[in-house]
């Protein structure tokens, strides 16, 4: 039999078919992985060769592996690049891929071998006694096979050729490590766009190679499936997300994702690596449809280790139908990064054919669920799939008929029935069979997005994150034509907007004035939609898609910041403000670095029209230089901004 040895000498286990009934092989078993295993030249350090099998049919099988030596050190086959080792960080171990067979040098004692090959197989961590050079097969066995059942996984968000990498990635090579971890697609945004599947796809894992677009201030975008690359590809302050969204559009089948959406906690940070992935733009984007998915798991989001629930949900609570993704952002070329799939998206094609146009259709209709190991085969309301929508003319309530099946390779504990960002119902699943089938019952009373979410404690390798999560998209039910919302999350991206504009304002750098007043009015649109959602009059709108046009229905009356006059001015100036209701008001004025300058009103006012002068002197009676200065008015939960020129 022919064995084949890699840069460093050793021999590896040729590639075979074998059918064993005993995890530990040895040469009466097995004779010629015995005659492969080499002899190690130091006299501390044995060899323990691998070959990675499925514990069913006895095929060799390329997947994730690692090894933890006695000491407790992470080992790897030699040289590192030959298996595309990932060192251990603080979150995860080291790992590393293998096309079905690996060797490495140990010292005696009690050794950690394991192989994973995703979610749909049972992960092998078994542990050898080492006395002396040895063999081992680690049988992996399959506990569902999803694509029977039409779902198909990937990862929305990868790259071959990110900054700081060690690795000089092929094409080739991500769609090895993709079939490692039992990925059918592989969305890579670097690497040598082609504008079509990678001709190195194999027919179980497709790869696209497509675009990331990075904005500083507003966020970063996963533009899937381009069939031409959209410029500028890193910007600041100009242009708009959503006018590279309109762009990414126009070509046919293009999906634009939200990316890593939540990566700070600190919305006014614009200088720190997670302050500039913010997606702070995103608010103002869904509400014109220009946002197909968003990266619900993602390594880079700041929450749970990825989880971005919060976000998601009140969105959704505004009335758009946006779709979770699972996009891991992992940067295969790194030596310290986690590995790719580790999050995933599975898409259902109901026809059972791998192609990548249909996939991320499917991604785009919600018709998908994310999972970091929990596998959703089904879910169901009143016979309805996740992106799918019901209306029901005349009812101002519903009970519903509910069903879901889903199982983990790992014990799951708990599903949770989520009815509007809020847990309607909680079922504990117990040790027992692998797949769970549930049947529930949901009573609304308005109009309501349902979904389906596994959330556990973490249950063993190879598993990313703090817990086992799944959750499904939800199917979206219209009581009587209304529009889901909740009015406290509308008016959370009240001022969410209202952020924003005070960054446009006091940080913004533009090449004219045309870009800054084009972004002042985009935000004061978004800003005026959320305001009426919030205001409670959005319950008689109509449901609609992101893209859908607004309703024509006037908005109701919120406070306002008018026009001061004059503007410019060189002595003084007076300040206008509107209120629909007696509340707490202050005006302020700022300069452009943001320190305050003058306080102008602070204090209860009455319904109705005011004005305050300014005579441009600071509140300790110094005279201001001229120059722009900046209006903030609070008045109640609302805020409204504006500007002013002094002129000497």
């Amino acid at each position: 039999m022919p064995v084949s040895r890699n840069r460093a000498g050793l021999r590896r286990v040729p590639a075979t078919r074998l059918l064993v009934a005993s995890l530990t092989v040895t040469a009466a078993i097995v004779p010629a992985i015995a005659d492969a295993v080499p002899r190690s030249p130091d006299p501390d350090l044995y060899l323990v060769s691998c070959v990675v099998l499925d514990g069913t049919t006895g095929d060799t099988l390329s997947a994730r592996c690692s090894v933890t030596d006695s000491r407790l050190e992470p080992i790897h086959p030699h040289p590192a690049e030959d298996c595309f080792y990932h060192a251990p960080t603080n979150r995860h171990d080291g790992y590393f891929y293998t096309h079905g067979s690996f060797t490495v040098s140990v010292p005696s004692g009690p050794t950690v071998v394991r192989a994973a090959l995703g979610f749909e197989y049972e992960a092998a961590v078994d542990t050898i006694d080492v006395a002396s050079d040895t063999t081992h097969v680690l049988s992996v066995r399959r506990w569902i096979d999803t694509q029977d059942l039409g779902w198909y996984s990937g990862d929305t968000h990868l790259h071959l050729w990110h900054s700081g990498g060690v690795y000089a990635l092929a094409p080739s090579d991500g769609v090895f490590m993709g079939q490692c971890e039992g990925l059918s697609v592989v969305n890579c945004l670097d690497g040598g766009f082609t504008g079509a599947p990678h001709p190195a796809s194999a027919p179980d894992c497709l790869l696209y190679i497509s675009e990331e677009q990075r904005s500083s201030i507003y966020g970063h975008t996963a533009l899937l499936g381009l069939e031409a690359l959209v410029p500028p590809f890193f910007s600041t302050w100009w242009p708009l997300i959503m006018d590279i969204a309109d762009e990414a559009h126009a070509q046919t089948g293009a999906m634009v994702v939200a990316a890593h959406p939540v990566t700070t906690v600190d919305f006014f940070d614009l200088e720190s690596v997670s302050g500039n992935m913010l997606a702070r733009e995103l608010p103002a984007d869904v509400i014109g449809g220009r946002i197909d998915g968003l990266e619900v798991l993602s390594y880079s989001n700041y929450f749970h280790q990825g989880r971005e629930l919060d976000l998601w949900y009140k969105l959704l609570n505004c009335g758009f139908r946006l779709p979770a993704c699972g996009g891991t952002d992992a940067c295969m070329n790194r030596l310290y990064d986690r590995p790719l799939g580790g999050y995933r998206t599975y898409a259902h094609l109901p026809e059972g054919n791998l192609n990548f146009s249909a996939w991320l259709a499917a991604v785009r209709g919600g018709r998908s669920f994310v999972t970091n190991g929990p596998i959703f085969t089904s879910f169901e309301i009143e016979s309805l799939a996740p992106g799918d929508s019901m209306s029901i003319p005349g009812a101002d309530s519903a009970t519903l008929e509910g069903s879901l099946s889903v199982g983990c390779q790992h014990p799951i504990g708990r599903v949770d029935i989520v009815v509007n960002g809020a847990v309607y119902q909680s079922f504990v699943l117990g040790p027992g069979p692998r797949t769970n089938d549930v049947d529930f019952t949901v009573t609304i009373d308005e109009s309501s997005w349902i979904a389906a979410r596994v959330f556990s404690r973490k249950r063993g390798w190879p598993t990313m994150g703090d817990s086992l999560f799944a959750h499904t998209n939800p199917v979206f039910v219209t009581l009587d034509g209304e529009r889901i919302v909740r009015m406290e999350d509308a008016e959370s991206f009240v001022g969410w907007i209202d952020d924003l504009e005070w960054l446009v304002l006091t940080s913004g750098e533009w090449s004219g004035p045309d870009e800054l007043a084009r972004v002042l009015a985009e935000l004061s649109a978004a800003n005026d939609f959320y305001a009426t959602l919030a205001a409670g009059v959005s319950t008689g709108l109509p449901e609609q898609d992101p893209g859908a046009p607004q309703s024509s229905e006037p908005s109701p009356p919120v406070a306002r910041l008018l026009p001061p006059r004059p503007n410019p001015f060189a002595s003084e100036a007076t300040i206008r403000f509107d209120l629909p209701r007696e509340c707490e008001v202050t005006l302020r004025i700022y300069d452009v670095s943001g320190r305050l300058v003058d306080t102008l009103v602070d204090g209860r006012r009455f319904a109705g029209e005011h004005a305050v002068t300014w005579g441009g002197t600071s509140h300790a009676g110094r005279r201001a230089g001229a120059g722009l200065y900046l209006l903030r008015l609070t008045a109640g939960e609302r805020t409204a901004h504006g500007k002013l020129v002094l002129s000497r």
